[in-house]
């Protein structure tokens, strides 16, 4: 499974905007090889962060996203000016995704260790539904930990009943 980690500096007056555009990401749902997609705010001083985490089943299928989809839908949306700077990020995952409803998601817990390598957890009324490791780099030195926690606010998925995902 491939995890896309988009990261959107938005100015806090474009939050609005921002927030409406990414709703309309909903037309994810339709592309073959979507798990599901995920994000909220992370506030850092005066500028917000929006996180977004996609799920794609392969690499192969998000390839085909991007190449056949993917500009068509960001017209659509019109995401276009909302963010003044953007960090998309893509590594495999290694976890477990059952019975997820990416609707009903309390909260994401992103844990950074000191190599890079990120635990992402999803949370659903209390209960870990899904977590898993990902890398995202190479191991350059320690850096601080660091740990983000998000209340999802724009979701696209289905629900899911995958083993061994």
């Amino acid at each position: 499974m491939l995890i896309k980690w988009v990261t959107c500096t938005v100015a806090s007056a474009n939050k609005k905007a921002f927030s409406q555009a990414q709703s309309r990401w909903s037309l994810l749902s339709q592309v073959p090889g979507v798990i599901g997609q995920i994000g909220g705010w992370e506030r850092k001083g005066d500028l917000l962060e929006a996180h977004i985490f996609g799920f794609w089943e392969s690499a192969e299928l998000y390839r085909e996203f991007m190449d056949i989809f993917h500009d068509e839908i960001f017209q659509k949306t019109r995401q276009h000016g909302t963010y003044e700077s953007i960090r998309v990020r893509n590594e495999e995952f290694a976890g477990n995704i059952s019975k997820v409803d990416f609707h009903r998601l309390d909260r994401v817990v992103i844990s950074q260790n000191a190599y890079q390598s990120y635990l992402v957890q999803m949370i659903w009324q209390g209960s870990e539904v899904a977590a898993g490791v990902f890398n995202m780099g190479g191991t350059e030195g320690p850096v601080l930990a660091v740990a983000v926690e998000l209340e999802p606010r724009w979701s696209v998925g289905k629900m899911m009943d995958r083993e061994g995902i």
